[in-house]
């Protein structure tokens, strides 16, 4: 094996085991669920591992960091009804920071009597995670209008539902 060095280490199975566990979903880690649910682990260059399970959807533990210097000013109106807060089933909304940034709210945040905690996301880093998901080294909007159906966005990242009845997901570390 070639001894390279990634972005992002993985130092142990440990690491592993709570990596499929956060992108699984999982409490704690299980070895029968794990055999029983994963078909092949991919670990790419990146440091990023796709995980391929059995009933044909691929989970993504992803090294994409979306937090640098520099803000981008991007807008994208694709976005528009496609984001799907999952903690209190609101749409997303583009709204404007100091007059120049866009940001996707929830829209539940302001509605009398829902509670969301959901966070924000600056429209220059939703475009970022599309195009990884979406396997592009851009933002592609219109190969994004005719794939993606909905994103929902929880807590700790974001779930791609596609046209085509796959799901991608992005999570947070």
């Amino acid at each position: 094996m070639e001894n390279r060095k990634l972005p992002y280490e993985i130092d142990s199975l440990t690491e592993i085991r709570e990596i499929f566990c956060s992108v699984i979903g999982l409490d704690s880690f299980d070895d029968d669920y794990f055999k029983t649910t994963v078909e092949r682990m991919v670990v790419l260059d990146t440091g990023s591992i796709d995980f391929y399970l059995k009933d044909g959807t691929v989970r993504k533990f992803e090294t994409l960091k979306l937090r640098n210097n520099l803000h981008e000013t991007t807008s994208t109106d694709e976005f528009t009804g496609k984001l799907i807060c999952s903690c209190c089933g609101n749409e997303y909304h583009r709204y404007c920071g100091r007059g120049k940034y866009v940001y996707w709210r929830c829209a539940g945040k302001s509605k009398v009597r829902t509670v969301c905690a959901n966070q924000d996301y600056a429209d220059f880093n939703l475009r970022k995670v599309t195009a990884y998901i979406m396997g592009t080294s851009d933002f592609n909007k219109n190969a994004f209008t005719e794939q993606v159906d909905h994103i929902s966005v929880s807590a700790d990242g974001l779930e791609y539902h596609f046209k085509d009845g796959r799901i991608e997901s992005w999570r947070k570390r």
